[in-house]
């Protein structure tokens, strides 16, 4: 007996076999190992700063453009770029790939450490000794998971896992 023979006469149970293979391979695929896959870790840390009742011209002189400069003078970077707007500050420094992130974050938090005096007193300061993992791989951007963290009025340095 031919299997389009079977198919035909017996509907159902073609039926039934199939939606068994679909349902195994389902389940044996929530169940694949993912060892082939690399872990990619995007080479980025993200400095974000407030300075609270002050306009987005005023944010850019005086805060992001001095964290900029002092970003851009460590080592295997390779784009920074910004946002000032009212009241906030966000650096985004993309390294090359490779860069170990926990040297660079280091690397980037002495940095900062060193122009704390030339931060306005309203503004929060860099930070000293914390850094944050967040990064939302789908939406490729640095996210907060929780807003009120966001809204604080301290610094973080938000670093990709790694």
């Amino acid at each position: 007996m031919k299997i389009t023979d079977l198919s035909v006469k017996r509907p159902v149970t073609t039926t039934v076999v199939y939606l068994a293979l679909i349902v195994l391979g389902v389940f044996s695929l929530g169940r694949l190992a993912i060892d082939l896959i690399p872990d990619i870790s995007f080479p980025v840390i993200v400095i974000y700063s407030t300075y609270p009742g002050v306009s987005p011209q005023e944010v850019e002189e005086n805060l992001t453009k001095i964290m900029e400069n002092t970003a851009a003078s460590a080592s295997r970077i390779e784009k920074i770029s910004s946002q000032s707007r009212e009241g906030t500050s966000v650096v985004i420094v993309e390294y090359q790939w490779g860069t170990d992130l926990a040297e660079a974050s280091n690397d980037l938090r002495e940095r900062l450490d060193l122009i704390r005096e030339y931060i306005p007193e309203d503004a929060s300061q860099p930070p000293r000794t914390r850094s944050r993992r967040l990064w939302s791989r789908s939406m490729g951007w640095p996210v907060c998971p929780y807003r009120e963290a966001c809204r604080s009025r301290s610094t973080s340095i938000w670093t990709e896992p790694g």
